[in-house]
């Protein structure tokens, strides 16, 4: 946990002990949700299936807080802004919340932003982003793209 600083760990600990709702000192599947949802993020099942069993490192069911420190990353300011930013537009996007963006919904923003295109040009641009084929956009394709665009 060297690669977090004092201020960091202290914050990282602070949201943990917030989030431990039964205060039994780990995280379970549920708690992991809230704190995803807290944080802005909308993720499928799936995905917030594996992202616990990442940080779950021992496999015990729970997320303990060196757990929980271990997976939390030292991002620049400026990555955390880019994401965060990247996030707010996603939600804006997503007019029906369900945590992904089909081609209508690209055309309809694209529209309010004064750009018409076809449903098949907003295809393509769903195809170019959705990386697992499942013929939409999700959070973490979107903010993947996104970031690799600034490259």
């Amino acid at each position: 946990m060297s690669h977090l600083s004092h201020a960091e760990r202290e914050a990282y600990t602070a949201a943990f002990l917030k989030l431990d709702l039964d205060g039994n000192g780990a995280l379970d599947k549920d708690e992991f949700a809230v704190m995803c949802r807290a944080l802005g993020f909308t993720f499928s099942p799936s995905t917030l299936d594996r992202l616990f069993n990442q940080m779950d490192s021992d496999g015990n069911g729970k997320i303990t807080l060196d757990e929980f420190l271990s997976a939390m990353s030292h991002k620049s300011v400026e990555e955390t802004r880019e994401e965060a930013n990247l996030r707010r537009s996603f939600n804006k996007i997503d007019k029906d919340g369900d945590g992904y963006l089909t081609a209508e919904e690209f055309r309809q923003a694209l529209k309010l932003a004064g750009r018409t295109i076809t449903l098949e040009h907003a295809l393509k641009m769903v195809d170019k982003i959705d990386t697992d084929g499942d013929g939409r956009v999700s959070l973490e394709e979107y903010i993947a793209y996104g970031k690799s665009k600034k490259k």
